[in-house]
């Protein structure tokens, strides 16, 4: 009987090992078809593989370019008013060894032809950020007092900030809980900070073309061919 306890405690825990694997593959199989209906509700194609070699494309970008093992999946892709849109699960690590840590995140990137947006950040304003501000390193003050006080904005023109944080767009900010932005060259990368469940992918979606809508036509064109930003 001694001999056996090794060998159950052995069996114990490769049935426990095997039944989280199968249960990951379970939950990444329902996330996969979720997407892929809601591809199909929007109007776009789906691809449970990044076709496009997203984090390299866009690692200009903040979101793409911190930690390592990028990968992106799950992409629901299409064109959206003249705009390639991608909506996917993304993940990165940080560390290494017992430091390491794996990020998740489902952002929305809208690709616009012929834009060259200055660098503009958009994030919930955290307390270094706060600390920063108090010894001189402040970031861009708007009108709103709300507004300034719960978002950290930065943007190499601006003019171009302003524009796109008009009232309109800060109103819709503020019924946010928290939210993250980034423009720069072709790109609008708009996410949550965290993954999001199918369920609420539908609506990410539409805040995100909701921001979009909220920045005037004129700031559009200003940063296409020929503007004058």
């Amino acid at each position: 009987m001694n001999d056996a306890g090794p060998v159950l405690l052995f069996v114990a825990i490769a049935c426990a090992v095997g039944f989280f694997i199968w249960l990951a593959y379970y939950l990444e199989r329902i996330r996969r078809e979720a997407m892929q209906e809601l591809a199909a509700r929007l109007g776009y194609d789906f691809s449970a593989n990044d076709m496009w070699g997203i984090p390299r494309r866009y690692d200009f970008l903040n979101i793409f370019s911190r930690g390592h093992s990028r990968r992106a999946r799950n992409v629901i892709h299409g064109e959206r008013g003249g705009a390639r849109v991608m909506l996917f699960d993304y993940r990165y690590t940080t560390g290494h060894g017992k430091n390491r840590h794996t990020h998740s995140r489902t952002p929305v990137i809208m690709e616009m032809p012929g834009q060259n947006f200055p660098g503009f950040y958009l994030r919930r304003e955290g307390f270094f950020d706060k600390v920063a501000a108090a010894v001189g390193f402040d970031d861009i003050d708007f009108e709103s007092h709300e507004f300034s006080k719960r978002y950290y904005v930065k943007c190499a023109d601006k003019r171009f900030a302003y524009d796109v944080v008009n009232p309109r767009q800060m109103e819709f900010l503020l019924g946010l809980s928290d939210v993250n932005v980034e423009m720069a060259g072709q790109a609008l990368v708009f996410h949550l900070g965290r993954k999001l469940k199918p369920e609420d992918l539908e609506w990410l979606h539409g805040a995100a073309m909701e921001f979009v809508s909220n920045v005037p036509r004129f700031a559009i064109e200003r940063t296409g061919a020929g503007g004058t930003y």
